[in-house]
């Protein structure tokens, strides 16, 4: 026996695993044939075969690394077979002629050696209308039964057993059949049976409570959950079947389980949340089927070759915090969650968004490390937009931009003379337009202490990017623009609306002042990704009767909105500072003056934020993505995981492969006995380089 094989480790590999010709007589004499069989295989995929088939069978020496079943009997026979163990197949479509192509795939699968696994839940169940034909549903049994005697077919002209698994749904109203199913005798013995156990269902059997048994929103029965759980406990213990798989616990903690339907079950969020990628903001709906750069904590990181894809419409949440961050998601979607911090450490670990409580506090992106990305339109033409969103008016034929410099004082200065370095900002920003010939530029609108410019080319370059009349927001295709047009649209917006408060005693803030809180909302946003973390205060003044200036150097009262306000403080102030900083040369001068007599530290700028709430917002359609190697992304600011699991969309495989450590502790049973991690450290990737290979 090679390599000391016990006589139970020799006959399984003479039954399963060694290669032999069609008579029955063995092509390999020994095991080291069949790894020498396996590595030269798996390195004929590589540029120089030659030169890996050895570390390939060096790997396998003495079963410290052992592939997958399908590997071992498939690889270099020449057989048409597949190497792929387990198939998760798709979605079982409610209707004959789907139901029987999935019947044909699964028989092709089966016939190339390949385990199968199906969720029947999507299928009506017994006695339900079919209304094409006006008769009643047969029930997924039936059509399990079709499956059963396809595979002893199969299995009959092969050499390894029909693997099949079938599941459905704890709430499916054919369940109870589906539990008591191997209580006949020879019935479904191709399929290991399980029932998909939810976390609402282990709810109600702990409350005692009914059980709605449901389908396309027909309720056909109402059991007591804890009697269904009896049952199939009884089933269990009387047949070893159905089992049960807690898909909800699955989904939360294992991500490499390739559970049928798998990604009907993904954590998701919904088609508008935005995404920070190394080509900039981008949001969900933009980047489906699309391959993308993520940038995660100022890291930039590939995502899969299906960039987001689709995971059906689901329940979502709305989770919100005290800060003002905002983000719509599925309950299971795990949220980066502080467990510990101090000072300078923030220890930090994934909870789901469904059991997130207000106090709690999770992480936002730090993107300090990296704050550029390419788009259209420069800093000065953000400048422009963001002074007409703060203090503009959209017209029909035409844009008008406000400044206040005031009136001239007795000794020839303006009232207000940092407003001049905008003035002269804007006018050169503004000829680099199409304009007319007699372009005036800024005029003066006498005893306002006002000045105003009009021109065209500005209102067009607006509507562009989906502003109108009425209707000014950061929009979309703003948020989507470069770096510098972002830094551009702050600096105009702090400039128009932006104050600097408070003193060193009481510190020191940055606010901009809105009565738009969707457009603070993106400030918040665009801060975060050039690395500066703020707080938005709602309804600092409510909405209602309000004296204001009326233009005529009196006042009127105005029916006015609620005001919210935007605050930096603390280190973001020194970051605001050197990255967007005030256009207004007498902001600019505060604020410098503000931060050089800082004696101490200013408070460090913390990228984690509080939850405020958690609720229930509906139905929505939602999208998921894997990002290989981090596993997480920025979603509108927040740290998230992406997909809970090993992502097998419909026809998706499990490709297995283990290491035996028991095969590399060195001096076993004696006082020195140990793992050798060396030796480890040079299997792995060699072992996943021959799984790579399989592909």
């Amino acid at each position: 026996m090679s390599f000391g094989m016990s006589a139970i480790a020799q006959q399984i590999w003479d039954m399963k695993y060694r290669f032999k010709a069609p008579d029955g007589s063995p092509l390999d004499k020994t095991i080291e044939d069949s790894w020498q069989r396996v590595a030269g295989a798996l390195a004929k995929a590589e540029q120089d075969p030659a030169a890996w088939a050895q570390p390939f069978r060096e790997a396998l020496e003495d079963f410290r690394f052992l592939p997958a079943g399908r590997i071992l009997a498939g690889a270099g026979t020449g057989r048409d077979v597949t190497l792929f163990n387990c198939f998760v197949m798709g979605k079982i479509p409610d209707d004959m002629s789907g139901i029987f192509e999935h019947l044909k795939e699964a028989a092709l699968t089966l016939q190339r050696g390949g385990g199968i696994g199906y969720d029947f839940s999507t299928l009506r169940p017994r006695g339900a209308l079919v209304h094409g034909v006006g008769a009643d549903a047969s029930g997924p049994l039936s059509f399990m039964d079709v499956w059963d005697a396809m595979c002893r077919t199969i299995m009959s002209a092969g050499y390894r057993r029909g693997a099949m698994m079938a599941t459905l749904r704890c709430d499916h109203p054919d369940i109870r059949e589906f539990v008591r199913a191997k209580a006949e005798p020879g019935r479904l013995r191709m399929f290991n049976l399980s029932v998909l156990i939810t976390d609402d269902f282990m709810k109600a059997v702990r409350e005692d409570a009914d059980w709605p048994l449901i389908f396309d929103g027909e309720t056909f029965s109402t059991p007591r959950a804890r009697e269904l759980w009896d049952e199939i406990m009884h089933a269990t213990y009387d047949y070893a079947e159905p089992g049960v798989i807690f898909i909800d616990r699955i989904n939360h903690f294992n991500n490499l389980n390739y559970i049928e339907e798998i990604y009907s079950t993904n954590p998701c969020i919904t088609e508008g949340s935005w995404i920070h990628s190394a080509d900039g903001p981008r949001q969900v709906r933009d980047l489906v089927g699309k391959p993308f750069m993520a940038r995660i904590s100022g890291e930039n990181w590939p995502s899969a070759a299906e960039g987001f894809f689709t995971t059906g419409e689901k329940k979502v949440l709305r989770l919100t915090t005290e800060e003002g961050h905002k983000l719509r998601l599925t309950p299971d979607h795990p949220v980066a969650t502080v467990v510990h911090s101090t000072r300078y450490k923030t220890k930090w670990d994934w909870r789901p968004a469904g059991e997130l409580r207000p106090g709690d506090r999770i992480m936002l992106n730090d993107h300090g490390a990296k704050t550029d990305w390419p788009g259209p339109w420069n800093l000065d033409e953000g400048y422009l937009i963001g002074l007409l969103l703060g203090d503009g008016t959209i017209k029909t034929d035409k844009t008008v931009l406000s400044v206040w410099p005031g009136r001239m004082t007795a000794c020839g200065t303006w009232e207000r003379p940092g407003v001049t370095a905008m003035m002269e900002r804007v006018q050169t920003a503004a000829l680099r337009f199409p304009h007319r010939s007699d372009f005036a530029g800024w005029m003066e609108v006498p005893g306002r202490g006002e000045y105003r410019m009009a021109f065209a080319a500005l209102k067009a370059f607006a509507e562009g990017m989906g502003l109108a009349p009425g209707a000014k927001a950061v929009t979309p295709d703003m948020e989507k623009a470069s770096s510098d047009f972002q830094r551009g649209l702050l600096q105009g917006l702090f400039d128009a609306d932006g104050s600097i408060q408070g003193t060193q005693t009481k510190g020191v803030s940055v606010r901009l002042a809105q009565s738009n809180l969707e457009l603070l909302e993106a400030v918040q946003r665009i801060l975060l990704r050039l690395g500066m973390t703020s707080k938005i205060y709602r309804e600092r003044r409510i909405a209602g009767p309000r004296q204001l200036p009326d233009g005529k150097g009196g006042y009127a009262t105005y029916q006015c909105a609620a005001d919210h306000e935007l605050v930096i403080s603390g280190a973001n102030l020194r970051t605001f500072s050197e990255r967007i900083g005030f256009t207004d040369s007498e902001k600019a001068v505060r604020l410098a003056t503000l931060l050089a007599g800082y004696r101490r530290k200013l408070n460090r700028a913390r990228f984690d934020a509080v939850v405020e709430s958690v609720s229930e917002d509906g139905m929505a359609p939602v999208f998921d993505v894997r990002i290989p190697g981090i596993n997480a992304f920025d979603a509108n600011g927040l740290l998230v995981h992406n997909c809970g699991e090993q992502p097998l969309p419909p026809y998706g495989a499990c490709l297995l492969g283990s290491i035996n450590l028991a095969r590399l502790v060195s001096a076993p049973f004696t006082k020195k006995a140990r793992l050798d991690v060396e030796a480890m450290e040079r299997l792995i990737p060699t072992a996943l380089r021959m799984l790579d290979n399989a592909i």
